[in-house]
């Protein structure tokens, strides 16, 4: 998979376009991949989607190889388009699916000569699946029919077979506070191969419509990279990093270290032009921030406003007009209606904090354009620039080189001290290559148990209800570009035909595939004190932990 991967790449194509002597063959990618590179014993981070259906498939092909060379049938020979379809998820879409077809207009500037090619949406969506009020079934195409109407393998008798594959089922777990909470967790589960067809038939449209999704947005992510405005743009891959748990040199026994967090933040700009066979570099900056604050609108929007900031007035990008975000689908952080509703207003002219009214201050007069990838496959940079810092840190105080971090106060200034700049002992090269700055910033949440408040600049906590986006959780654009109301506009996913990057949507080269673009109010509607906000948090868990503890409530 890895190999077909590399000889479809877009990658691949340009080099041999700038290299035109050089033969590439299946043998010569197979060599140049590591010997290092094992198949994971444990899928770390893995999409629930992706993972449910491809173990299904691998128990299920591999129980009908047991069945067929007992049971030799000639519907199922090698050659057929059911029993390649079940050998691993890439063929099963390439069989199950209609032909690939090509999408001109969507080739990169540097590689014009490389159109990219995606199943058919209408081949990945059925009744079921939302939103594709754009898009009807398509007809010809289906596992029905690929699979052997009469085969006597998928009858009867043989369909008892027992079989083991794992399934998710919901626990309750006890945190370090003596309360429980709810988790999704993998277990044997003992059936028939018949069973385990059924769910694979039930599962497959919705695994083709989310690797459809995953593919669509993450092509549109490098094409957005490769045309943004140096002039009036900056684009910012953004995440919240795993938390750091910070200790000393010594710990006690059962002792539990507090945690910090960090937020990600990498920043492109000032792409310079070349020739329209190279990609053009670009500036990256690497932006990290601690606090002890979790992730959330609040963090994510003070980030923004100090990134606008930065890039304006440092006279970096003085004619900044628009911030270009990408991120996880996280519903917390970037697809609730509280970060919505901030971004809404980021357009209309600042005000002055004197004359601000409750809602208005996000207002900055710069557009913010949010795109989000499918849940579980937004691992990047970004990751490996969150993990850095905490690597270091563990090792310092492994080594005794440092006593003890203990702080978000102290995550900083060890940072500070040991990470001012990029290493310069590698070249950084590639476009999230660090050839900037490293930048460290902290907030604080202005508690009074916070020794270092008055250090950092304060994250405003209060609980902010705006009008919320229906169905959110299936749209990967939002955009914020109105002056005048809080109005965010959305579509299913991100187009970047260079109508749609003009803004131009009504001459959209693919609209029957990405919609309409629609337009959602997200006035605000409400600013709780601080007081109440953290009452309400608090109601709010136990609430949950009643819910927990009495399921039949």
């Amino acid at each position: 998979e890895i190999v077909d991967w590399v000889l479809h790449s877009e990658e691949l194509d340009g080099y041999r376009r700038r290299n035109p002597e050089v033969r590439v063959c299946r043998d010569l990618i197979q060599r140049c991949i590591c010997p290092c590179i094992k198949a994971a014993k444990t899928a770390e981070c893995a999409c629930p989607i992706c993972f449910d259906f491809r173990s299904r498939l691998k128990v299920f092909n591999k129980c009908m190889v047991s069945i067929r060379k007992d049971n030799p049938c000639g519907c199922c020979l090698p050659e057929s388009k059911f029993v390649e379809a079940t050998k691993n998820s890439t063929l099963f879409c390439r069989n199950v699916c209609c032909a690939k077809e090509k999408f001109p207009g969507l080739e990169m500037p540097h590689n014009k000569g490389f159109t990219p090619s995606f199943f058919p949406l209408r081949c990945v969506v059925d009744e079921k699946t939302c939103p594709h009020d754009h898009t009807e079934p398509c007809v010809k195409c289906g596992l029905d029919r690929i699979t052997p109407e009469s085969c006597p393998n998928l009858t009867g008798e043989k369909l008892q077979t027992p079989v083991t594959w794992q399934k998710r089922s919901i626990e309750l777990y006890r945190v370090k506070n003596g309360s429980y909470r709810e988790k999704e967790v993998l277990h044997d589960y003992s059936g028939t191969i018949g069973e385990l067809w059924t769910e694979i038939q039930e599962r497959y449209q919705f695994f083709m419509y989310h690797r459809w999704t995953v593919d669509w947005q993450r092509w549109a992510f490098k094409r957005e990279i490769a045309t943004f405005d140096g002039e009036e743009e900056i684009l910012v891959l953004c995440d919240f990093a795993a938390q750091f748990k910070m200790h000393g040199v010594a710990t006690k026994t059962c002792e539990t270290g507090q945690t910090c967090n960090e937020y990600v933040c990498l920043v492109l700009y000032k792409p310079k032009m070349c020739t329209d066979l190279e990609e053009r570099p670009v500036l990256c900056d690497y932006i990290r921030i601690w606090s002890s604050v979790g992730s959330s609108p609040n963090f994510h929007h003070q980030a923004l406003h100090d990134i606008a900031r930065r890039y304006k007035t440092d006279d970096l990008v003085p004619g900044l007009k628009r911030i270009r975000v990408w991120s996880d689908g996280d519903r917390t952080a970037y697809k609730g209606h509280s970060q919505f509703g901030r971004q809404a207003h980021w357009p209309q002219p600042p005000v002055s904090k004197p004359n601000q009214k409750n809602g208005k201050e996000d207002c900055a007069g710069i557009e913010i354009l949010h795109r989000t990838f499918p849940g579980h496959h937004a691992c990047g940079p970004q990751d490996n620039a969150g993990k850095d810092p905490r690597i270091a840190m563990e090792r310092s105080i492994g080594f005794a080189r440092s006593m003890n971090v203990y702080s978000y106060h102290e995550c900083l200034n060890w940072c500070e001290r040991n990470m001012k700049t990029p290493s310069e002992r590698h070249s950084h090269e590639g476009t999230w290559g660090c050839n900037g700055k490293f930048v460290w910033m902290a907030y604080s949440d202005g508690a009074k148990e916070d020794e270092h408040r008055d250090k950092y600049t304060h994250l405003d906590m209060r609980y902010k209800k705006y009008q919320p986006i229906k169905g959110s959780n299936e749209l990967y654009m939002f955009d914020a570009t109105d002056k005048l109301e809080p109005i965010m506009e959305t579509r299913f996913v991100l187009c970047t035909c260079d109508p749609c990057i003009s803004r131009n949507f009504h001459q959209c080269y693919f609209a029957h595939i990405v919609g309409p673009v629609k337009r959602h109010s997200c006035h605000h509607l409400q600013t709780d004190t601080l007081r109440a906000t953290m009452k309400k948090r608090k109601e709010n868990r136990e609430a949950r932990q009643v819910r927990i503890n009495n399921p039949r409530l």
